[in-house]
């Protein structure tokens, strides 16, 4: 049997031991960090499709209805607003994507106004030439305007757009003065505005190359064909084809380089095309 200095030794033990579990247990809850987790932020859902910009309440100009047959190039014309500044400010990238029906802000002009429907009692004084042109109704110009490149083969595919990149070949970052547009070796390239050959031959980097020089001093440039079927000095019209698509040159594959130029500047053919 055990003595009664060993009993009262275990009866004294077993006390320390719980008197310290207790305190454990109202330590620890101070020692935790017990405060529930923080939710996340509700998500933000993002818009699909890129959405108009909101003009400033300082901005003049009013909204355009899109019609059938327009292009960003040709508003801008009618308007007389700078075709980048009206893509800037609608978020408009790639101007093949306007509809007819949509909505356009033009800044810094005013609406055309519909001629009054109602009859005179009395014949009007005023010469016919003052009659101003209703909104939305384009007045008759003889201006051109681009159409795309490789249209009898259905290429719209742009494997390249244009601005900086990296250089597929010197793998260094370059400007890409144009764009480049998916094709099969042979597709018939088409002059993409009427005009007259500048250049019919060979370049550097670009292989075989045409330019054509359209009215007001626009350019389009047409490289790494593989056929040319235009000469200098000769006239084109809009959708004649003058060459083949193919891959001469410094190029990756069979694409058509296409860029279209105001005097010395490269302008992003994508706002220009239909």
């Amino acid at each position: 049997m055990r003595s009664k200095k060993q009993i009262l030794f275990l009866c004294f033990l077993f006390s320390v031991l719980l008197i310290l579990g207790n305190c454990t247990l109202i330590i620890q809850p101070y020692q935790t960090n017990d405060t529930p987790p923080k939710k996340p932020p509700p998500s933000v859902k993002k818009p699909k499709y890129p959405q108009t910009k909101k003009p400033s309440q300082k901005t003049k100009g009013f909204t355009y209805t899109v019609s059938k047959g327009d292009t960003l190039w040709s508003i801008s014309r009618d308007y007389k607003v700078d075709i980048d500044k009206l893509a800037r400010i609608n978020n408009i990238k790639d101007a093949s994507f306007i509809r007819a029906g949509q909505k356009l802000f033009i800044p810094g002009s005013k609406p055309r106004k519909y001629p009054s429907k109602k009859l005179s009692p009395k014949p009007s004084t005023k010469p016919l030439n003052t009659v101003k042109p209703s909104p939305n109704v384009k007045p008759s110009s003889k201006r051109f305007s681009f159409h795309w490149p490789l249209k009898n083969s259905g290429r719209k595919k742009v494997t390249s757009n244009f601005g900086k990149r990296i250089d597929p070949i010197l793998n260094v970052t370059t400007m890409h003065t144009g764009i480049d547009i998916d094709a099969d070796l042979g597709d018939p390239v088409l002059a993409s505005a009427s005009g007259v050959v500048a250049f019919s031959g060979t370049m550097r980097g670009y292989g075989n190359l045409i330019i054509i020089k359209h009215q007001d001093n626009w350019h389009t440039i047409y490289a790494h064909l593989n056929k040319i079927n235009v000469r200098k000095d000769q006239k084109v019209n809009r959708g004649q084809k003058i060459g083949e698509a193919g891959r001469t040159g410094i190029a990756t594959g069979v694409h058509l380089h296409f860029e279209i130029r105001q005097g010395k500047e490269s302008r992003n053919p994508l706002l220009f095309l239909p």
